[in-house]
């Protein structure tokens, strides 16, 4: 009910319980068999006022309870309603891992930019098998007469490719038929795998004939690069002899 038309119900019925008192208190007072003095009658209305006001307070603090009680109970009636109406907006939203740490992130940001690279741009000497080609580096020993051109190549690559200058390199150790390279930055969410590739590619051409695959992999500070033997172009004409 709205508080309007409670207001207006509330007076109404306080009119109309005066109206009773007053009724009650003219006939009682009639049937009195002596006439009340002008003091004593002011006085019995005194009284009659004192406990009619008592009566209109209790019923004004019940109605008003009555009242608070039934606005509680509508809002409870309209509560599930609107959670109901609000679950489907909700659900609608993605869950989120709160618990993914700074590294964690930046980690994922440098995978993405890893599986970003243009593998087809870059050709065949690109390959994927990073992990078996890390143990098979652990296996190698050291094959100065490859090791030390390839590791020479590799330095001059990075050195003059304008994308990669600002680069540093972390370490560089090469073996038999294989490099391992790690290349860091001062910030290193920056870092471009593509731009690194690109920048080794320029090592395949070389008068050695030497020729190079790559496969590379984000660490947590740095990102690391094995470059791998490939067939030589004079190893290729001896095939095809």
């Amino acid at each position: 009910m709205p508080r309007s038309r409670t207001a207006k119900f509330m007076h109404m019925f306080y009119i109309l319980v005066i109206a009773v008192l007053l009724t009650l208190l003219f006939v009682e007072r009639q049937q009195h068999t002596a006439p009340l003095t002008r003091e004593e009658l002011s006085t019995e209305l005194e009284r009659q006022q004192d406990v009619l006001n008592a009566h209109i307070e209790r019923l004004h603090s019940q109605t008003e309870q009555q009242f608070t009680e039934l606005a509680t109970r509508f809002e409870r009636q309209q509560q599930p309603a609107s959670i109901t109406s609000s679950a489907p907006a909700s659900s609608q939203n993605p869950p989120v891992n709160q618990m993914e740490t700074p590294t964690e992130a930046a980690a994922d940001t440098s995978t993405r930019s890893m599986q970003s690279v243009d593998y087809a741009q870059l050709g065949a000497a690109m390959t994927n098998d990073f992990d078996a080609r890390q143990r098979e580096f652990s296996m190698q020993s050291v094959d100065p007469y490859w090791a030390d051109p390839s590791r020479a190549l590799i330095r001059d690559a990075l050195a003059t490719s304008p994308a990669t200058q600002a680069l540093s390199i972390a370490g560089l150790e090469c073996r038999s038929s294989i490099c391992q390279l790690d290349v860091s930055q001062q910030n290193p969410d920056s870092l471009q795998p593509a731009q690194i590739l690109q920048a080794l590619q320029t090592i395949n051409q070389n008068e050695e004939g030497l020729r190079y695959q790559f496969a590379g992999q984000p660490l947590d500070d740095s990102y690391r690069v094995l470059v791998i033997r490939s067939q030589s172009s004079t190893e290729a004409n001896d095939t095809d002899d």
